[in-house]
């Protein structure tokens, strides 16, 4: 019973704890999906039940000792035509990120 009770809490804290992994990169429309090692990044991190934030660096802003970026939460698809699509605009305090990855050419 304590098992399947620290399952709970675990789940709970996992619901609670976005996991997101933001991504400052060059605009989605210039990523060629054939070559862009990005695109494998986000989508092992989506299977690893990450959310992926995705903006450009110049939407970078430093406002009262935090780092905020203004992006687009996105889902990539590997087998798709249109391999990615972007839905809701925020700003992000990156220290909510998990991770965050630099992949600009």
């Amino acid at each position: 019973m304590k098992n399947l009770k620290s399952i709970n809490l675990l789940t709970f804290y996992m619901k609670k704890n976005n996991k997101i992994v933001a991504v400052q990169g060059d605009s989605l429309k210039q990523m060629n999906r054939k070559t862009d090692t990005t695109l494998l990044l986000v989508l092992e991190a989506q299977k690893r039940n990450y959310q992926i934030f995705y903006y450009l660096a110049k939407n970078l802003k430093f406002s009262q000792n935090k780092i905020f970026a203004y992006g687009n939460y996105v889902n990539f698809y590997e087998n798709k035509k249109d391999f990615y699509h972007i839905k809701n605009a925020k700003n992000l305090n990156l220290a909510k990120a998990k991770f965050v990855l630099m992949r600009q050419n």
